[in-house]
């Protein structure tokens, strides 16, 4: 298996080179597009948890299955990099001011917000179902749910809800001694190595395909898996694997001069000790993928089996980034929420009828508020209320003529729940655009950077008088996304910066 990894891996640089010719940008006009299935196509989703995109090297199945038969956004990052917040967002198309989910805790946050405010009647599983299609749910919904340690809820929209319980006894992202609600009966899984929770769930998905061609559906399936979050232990079969591994030192790990990062990282340094800590904390991350790898292989064969894989979309994406010594921050007391890329930028992946092969595109701003609508557009559903987000279907075929008006911007920010006294970080706003990364931090600090010039993120531009015109401009565009809604998101963010006033 370390082989064929190996093979894979070193394929995949070759793949990333023949495919930048036809995806350097998706404004090819000597390609030649197919049409994107015409007929209800499936659509099967795969959501891991906390994955930083750097990981996505080290799982060559999925590179096989999905990216060298599909196209890889490079540019997707999401709105808010914490998990009940990106997910609700991507349930919806609706950025998280206009969710109301900011952060994973009761009561304005994760589940309960997400329920109380009534946006599960209102999100993408309701609309495909309404269209007849069969819809399935395992693992990880939000944080938090079901509510409460007795409730066996089961959120509308969904045909089929295998969800993982996050109350007690199970940790919430264990992969091990967990509960499972099984379409309204709880089921606990303990110990021995069958009941690894990616196994389980990947077991469930090809149930849940197999029972779909039964009937005679078109199949919505989100499998949420809880790797490679820092409590998501490997399978045993992958404890042994990458013993040498380590967090890419890249220019930003341990940076060395952070006297122009605000001042809760200025005064961060990383020891030698925490340094091996990281580089532990990696290999067994990417350790914990290595059963997720496995399953995206599975969905793929059982699709090919089942004769559904020509008219299924595959689609992998995380909820979040991950930052491991970058800006020398350690994972505790914070490991993600932050505005830099290690925390917003996200591997999305999607292979599927019409879809360019080997593609990788490096041009188009795609963010998390766009799943839901594009998932829509795929299954031909019309959005029943309006959202934020925009379908990026067109972005998935060769051809470059027809396309819609690309987005410039969108809104990135972090809000603490008011009982998180341990996240001694501010809250911020800010944008990302198709250059730039402008943070506004609630204590009065900001922080631009030039993300074609600086893509580690090591220079900090906002204290130079040249930079004047151009933060006032940024400032302006957070004010208007922070308060944006529907139609008017799309608009502002089409704007380019000589646009905008």
């Amino acid at each position: 298996m370390d082989a064929l990894r190996a093979a894979f891996l070193s394929a995949r640089w070759l793949i990333l080179v023949a495919s930048s010719f036809a995806a350097i940008v998706v404004s090819g006009d000597w390609l030649v597009a197919p049409a994107l299935a015409a007929a209800r196509p499936n659509i099967v989703l795969v959501i891991t948890d906390d994955m930083d995109s750097s990981s996505l090297q080290h799982m060559p199945l999925t590179l096989q299955a999905i990216a060298a038969e599909g196209v890889s956004f490079e540019r997707f990052h999401v709105a808010a990099a914490l998990c009940a917040p990106s997910r609700a967002s991507m349930l919806s198309g609706r950025y998280p001011h206009n969710t109301g989910v900011h952060h994973n805790l009761s009561p304005d946050g994760g589940y309960w917000a997400f329920r109380d405010r009534g946006l599960q009647a209102q999100a993408l599983p309701v609309w495909l179902q309404a269209a007849g299609y069969r819809t399935g749910l395992i693992g990880k919904y939000l944080n938090g749910y079901p509510g409460t340690a007795t409730s066996n809820d089961i959120p509308p929209g969904w045909t089929s809800w295998i969800g993982r319980v996050e109350t007690s006894p199970s940790h919430p992202h264990r992969n091990y001694d967990y509960i499972l609600n099984e379409n309204g009966t709880r089921r606990h899984y303990g110990t021995d190595e069958v009941a690894h929770a990616t196994d389980v769930y990947a077991r469930f998905a090809t149930t849940f395909i197999r029972d779909s061609v039964t009937d005679g559906k078109p199949f919505f399936l989100w499998m949420a898996v809880h790797s490679p979050h820092a409590s998501a232990w490997p399978a045993r079969r992958h404890r042994s694997l990458f013993p040498t591994l380590g967090v890419p030192r890249t220019p930003s790990f341990a940076e060395a001069d952070p006297s122009d990062k605000p001042s809760f990282i200025r005064s961060r340094r990383l020891s030698a000790t925490d340094i091996q800590t990281l580089d532990k904390s990696y290999r067994d991350r990417v350790r914990a993928l290595q059963a997720v790898d496995e399953a995206v292989r599975t969905l793929r064969d059982t699709l090919q089996a089942s004769g559904q894989l020509a008219n299924t979309y595959l689609i992998f994406v995380s909820d979040n980034g991950y930052h491991m010594g970058q800006h020398n921050m350690k994972e505790k007391p914070i490991n993600k929420r932050l505005a830099y890329e290690e925390d917003i930028r996200v591997p999305l992946l999607v292979r599927g009828p019409g879809v360019r092969r080997n593609a990788v595109d490096n041009a188009t701003l795609v963010a998390n508020i766009d799943i839901a609508p594009t998932v829509a557009a795929l299954a031909g559903v019309t959005t029943p209320v309006e959202v934020d987000g925009r379908s990026f279907a067109p972005w998935l075929t060769s051809g470059s003529t027809g396309l819609p008006a690309a987005r410039q911007s969108q809104l990135i920010e972090l809000k603490k729940a008011p009982s998180e006294t341990g996240v001694t970080v501010p809250d911020f706003l800010g944008v990302r655009t198709l250059q730039y990364t402008w943070v506004e931090w609630a204590d009065g600090q900001r922080e631009l950077y030039d993300n074609l010039a600086d893509p580690y993120q090591l220079v900090n531009l906002a204290r130079r008088s040249s930079t004047q015109a151009l933060r006032g401009k940024l400032s302006r565009l957070t004010a208007s996304l922070a308060a944006c809604q529907g139609a008017g998101c799309r608009t502002l963010e089409n704007k380019t910066l000589a646009q905008l006033p």
